[in-house]
């Protein structure tokens, strides 16, 4: 677990695994039901509860981490993310997305950034393949802005700031003609994998 949080802080660049007053924990609860990962967030706190299970559930646990870091970024974007809100009309078909998802657009830009972060995170044979598909599968179910940040991305790569301090920069290039081109002709999945 220490090193898929170690991995997604190298990622976006963070000197260290918070932010002023921001919290979060992983607890491990070995009387729970077997195999699960709970996720609670309370204002500044983030929570985590992990359950025994025989392979470790590093994949849920960063999932959870790259949200609690992630969301701050987003917040702090969300009058330039008012701009572009209209693009959450395209999401309002999908029947896999949960409703507070069509309900809140930061929180829909938010879910989308981290499964482009984790599509760019996978490493091993076939990288690509599994990447490209990592983000269709997002944008089937319904995360219209993960195929944007998953060609954003690779651009903050190859830059020298941190994710934190080029995010401003990442949203101002959304370009709404080619992200409702590229929308217009998406077909959402009707069962979830």
């Amino acid at each position: 677990m220490s090193q898929a949080i170690l991995e997604a802080n190298g990622y976006m660049r963070n000197p260290t695994s918070g932010s002023l007053g921001r919290r979060f924990q992983i607890f491990i609860d070995l009387l729970g039901a077997p195999n699960q990962v709970h996720t609670r967030s309370y204002g500044d706190e983030f929570f985590v509860v992990v359950t025994p299970s025989l392979e470790p559930m590093v994949d849920d646990i960063r999932h959870a981490y790259l949200q609690y870091a992630l969301a701050p970024l987003i917040l702090r974007q969300g009058e330039e993310f008012e701009k572009k809100k209209g693009l959450a009309d395209f999401a309002q078909p999908a029947p896999l997305l949960s409703s507070i998802y069509k309900d809140d657009f930061l929180l829909l830009a938010e879910k989308s950034l981290v499964k482009a972060v984790e599509a760019r995170l996978v490493t091993g044979p076939g990288t690509a393949t599994r990447r490209e598909q990592m983000v269709d599968q997002a944008l089937a179910e319904g995360f219209i802005l993960t195929p944007y940040f998953a060609e954003a991305l690779p651009l903050y790569e190859k830059q020298e700031q941190s994710l934190r301090l080029y995010f401003a920069e990442m949203i101002k290039g959304i370009d709404l003609k080619k992200e409702d081109k590229r929308l217009e002709k998406v077909q959402f999945a009707t069962t979830a994998t």
